[in-house]
């Protein structure tokens, strides 16, 4: 299993790109591209600014109701691979990295509507949100110095 898998993200991508034309129109630096797909391959070689443009545009759309959910799941889809890493390196931690994957699943996602897209961060998008999840992770499984201090002090028992 993996953090996409985690995810079940694959329905509502398949949604967003047979739509794409009726909700990305408000953007033009979402013109040049007809799917989620396309906008994956062309990050591969973008620049680092054109690819922020494409995702602060993606990130303003999840602030209109008709596109919310498209565009979110786009985005969490373009995130998504600096998330896997930070996932996998979490995941050393435990032996259980299938609840690891999942539980940042679900802070991924949070993580992407909760951004400030309308005042966003400096820096690469997908680093910040990246580092927000394994920020997230660290808490919920107490790791490290960002953990609840309960969580650090617990001790386990035999039954």
């Amino acid at each position: 299993m993996s953090v996409r898998s985690a995810l079940n993200i694959e329905p509502l991508l398949e949604t967003a790109d047979a739509s794409w034309p009726e909700w990305t129109w408000p953007e033009p630096s979402l013109a040049p591209f007809s799917s989620s797909q396309e906008v994956a391959s062309w990050r591969a070689t973008a620049m680092w600014q054109e690819d922020r443009e494409v995702l602060l545009a993606l990130g303003r759309l999840t602030f209109v109701e008709e596109s919310r959910t498209s565009a979110t799941a786009v985005l969490v889809s373009g995130v998504l691979p600096a998330c896997e890493s930070v996932v996998s390196i979490r995941s050393r931690n435990t032996r259980d990295f299938r609840h690891v994957e999942e539980v940042a699943a679900g802070y991924l996602w949070s993580e992407v509507v909760q951004y400030p897209w309308e005042a966003p961060l400096r820096g690469w998008i997908p680093q910040g949100i990246a580092r927000r999840v394994g920020r997230a992770l660290d808490r919920e499984f107490g790791w490290g110095e960002a953990s609840e201090r309960i969580w650090r002090e617990r001790a386990a028992v035999a039954p």
